[in-house]
């Protein structure tokens, strides 16, 4: 009898096993896609920006480029916190499933503080993808007031 609830026990683990690493494959392929998500963001408004900079182009002309990157920039806010929040969800379904392989074992992995780490480093990504994109906004609403005066 013992052979079998054992036998049970290691396919649970192995199931838990199973989910923890498609869990931690979303998280690194939805972060994979963030980054390149906004490295074109970046790419899409530097350009827009440096469009309207350097060209002598109409006043209209620019007041539209800069209207994109100013729509570009809230856009790209709203998709950066929509990811950090799809980020938190998956670390949090992450640690409840270490959590079903026991307390014990959770602690003597250090899995507790790896958590904690990783929700400090959305964090900070979290901020500096806001920071960016305000700056990005502030840059174009000072040209388009420049460009209105």
């Amino acid at each position: 009898m013992s052979q079998v609830a054992s036998e049970g026990e290691e396919m649970a683990e192995d199931k838990v096993r199973i989910l923890f690493e498609f869990q931690q494959r979303v998280f690194w392929e939805s972060a994979n896609l963030f980054a390149k998500g906004f490295a074109y963001y970046l790419a899409i408004v530097a350009a827009l920006i440096g469009y309207t900079l350097t060209l002598k182009l109409q006043a209209s002309l620019q007041q539209i480029a800069l209207f994109m990157g100013l729509g570009s920039s809230f856009l790209g806010l709203l998709v950066a916190w929509v990811c950090v929040r799809g980020f938190f969800r998956v670390l949090a379904s992450m640690e409840r499933t270490g959590r079903m392989l026991g307390d014990e074992l959770f602690e003597a992995m250090g899995l507790e503080e790896f958590f904690r780490q990783w929700r400090s480093i959305v964090w900070t990504y979290a901020i500096g993808a806001t920071l960016l994109a305000l700056m990005f906004a502030t840059a174009t609403v000072l040209l388009l007031k420049r460009l209105g005066s």
